[in-house]
């Protein structure tokens, strides 16, 4: 008898899912933004589409919340980085478990094939890089 549990190998062998492990490289190394991106190209796969622009939309907001909440906290408190980024990797972690985890999972058991965490680390490389070259300007406007 089939498990039921188990998501049919036609379904899913044809592309790749960015692992959990993935979408939290990108997000340290590029922000919520780039979680998101991955979180968002998982959904596309998985045929859900307003999830996908809800996660790009949502990351994109928190990333220029992180942002703007980073520029206003006065030099003198002297704030550790790490309070801008654990959140982040914390929270696009939880939301890959609890909205992708068992897709993915499923994904691997039925025989599909899984994104290299290299893959997911570009793409959080290109939105850091991507960032600092639109943040560059404003920065120096601010300045």
């Amino acid at each position: 008898m089939e498990n039921p549990q188990k998501t049919p190998v036609s379904s899913f062998v044809e592309h790749k899912l960015y692992k959990v492990s993935g979408i939290g490289i990108a997000t340290f190394l590029g922000s919520a933004l780039a979680g998101g991106i991955l979180l968002a190209k998982n959904f596309r796969q998985l045929g859900k589409e307003s999830h996908a622009r809800k996660a790009i939309v949502g990351s994109l907001a928190a990333t220029i919340g992180v942002i703007i909440a980073a520029l206003l906290v006065p030099a003198e408190w002297h704030v550790p980085k790490l309070v801008y980024f654990a959140p982040q990797i914390m929270v696009m972690l939880q939301l890959a478990n609890l909205f992708q985890g068992k897709a993915i999972r499923g994904h691997r058991e039925s025989g599909g094939e899984l994104a290299s965490n290299w893959a997911a680390a570009g793409v959080g490389v290109t939105v850091l890089l991507t960032l600092a070259v639109l943040a560059a300007p404003v920065l120096w406007m601010l300045q």
